[in-house]
């Protein structure tokens, strides 16, 4: 990965004057981020959050210690939002419809209400995410569509459809698990973290999310993603629901066609996508419909919920083995809050 320097100018309104800094781009990311970015508006506490609602295409620093409510859904979001005090931004099923060329970094987000009936693609962050990064973003609270009758439902914990250009990195689901529930659909795609991913890539992420969903049709569902589309790629993560059950999780799936159930991945759709580095609690890494337990890609660390340390391994600069009683002991990311 190299960086590359950049000189930028911004126009400041406030004052009339032109301020010229650097400005680091990151090639993996090819797009503005870090401490070098200038914020343009400040969310210090509820009284500030119109701002966001106001210019959906802003940059925003959150220092607020406390929670803050947003309980219109912005219908595209094309900014950056990053978190530097300890609350949650609380949001009423969703923060948008659509993240467009945006960034959400250090936030927690908090699913208080259920998203508006009919809603047919669903996450707590976005419905839908182009040219997005996720970077530590955390999400909590419970996830539902609502009178979906007969519609095709695509729900993940953070964004619903992400593309080939979006990433999750350092993301997750709080300990206690948040619950992602359809009902009354015809087909249902749903992933602990998104529910379909159209060539992106998750790294560094895990779910503990646990699923109530009934289908008419198909069921798709993946403890970290639902459908892996063609050049899709997920790696150093995990999908555990421990505590609550064996297989609790993904225990609640019913449909009337067939049902695609995965610890990781639902369904590997696009056959030229990666999965490495990785593992689940639950006995299906990759499902593969009705016909038992699924394919198992190389240098997965876990499969049948067995951790193998010795034959693949894993990086100790991002995962740590807790030693401490009770069990399951599997290897868990440094940076999960659980």
């Amino acid at each position: 990965m190299r960086n590359k320097l950049y000189v930028s100018c911004a126009v400041v309104y406030v004052i009339g004057a032109v301020s010229c800094g650097n400005t680091w781009i990151n090639d993996e990311y090819d797009r503005v981020a870090g401490a070098g970015d200038p914020f343009m508006y400040t969310i210090a506490g509820q009284a500030d959050v119109s701002k966001i609602q106001a210019h959906p295409n802003g940059s925003f620093l959150i220092t607020s210690n406390d929670n803050i409510t947003i309980d219109t859904i912005i219908d595209e979001f094309g900014g950056k939002i990053q978190g530097q005090g300890k609350g949650e931004i609380r949001v009423s099923g969703m923060f948008a419809k659509k993240a467009k060329n945006a960034l959400f970094k250090d936030i927690v987000f908090n699913a208080t209400l259920n998203p508006p009936v009919g809603t047919a693609i669903l996450g707590i962050v976005a419905a839908e995410a182009e040219n997005t990064q996720f970077i530590n973003v955390q999400i909590k609270g419970d996830l539902k569509a609502q009178r979906v009758e007969g519609k095709k439902v695509v729900i993940g914990g953070i964004v619903g459809i992400m593309d080939a250009k979006s990433k999750i990195e350092r993301c997750g689901t709080f300990a206690t698990p948040p619950s992602i529930e359809v009902s009354g659909s015809g087909d249902a795609i749903a992933g602990g973290l998104v529910g379909q991913n159209n060539g992106g890539t998750i790294f560094y992420s895990f779910s503990h999310s646990s699923f109530s969903i009934t289908a008419t049709n198909t069921a798709t569902v993946g403890g970290i993603a639902g459908i892996l589309e063609a050049g899709s790629k997920l790696s150093n993560s995990y999908y555990a629901n421990d505590g609550y059950g064996p297989n609790s999780g993904l225990a609640n799936v019913t449909a009337g066609g067939t049902s695609y159930i995965g610890g990781l991945v639902g369904n590997n759709t696009g056959g030229s996508s990666t999965l490495e580095v990785s593992y689940t609690t639950y006995n299906t890494t990759v499902g593969t419909g009705d016909s038992g337990p699924g394919n198992v890609f190389a240098n997965v660390i876990s499969a049948g919920g067995q951790i193998s340390i010795g034959s693949n391994g894993y990086e100790t600069t991002i995962w740590y083995r807790n030693q401490s009683p009770p069990p399951p002991t599997y290897p868990r990311l440094f940076n999960n809050p659980d």
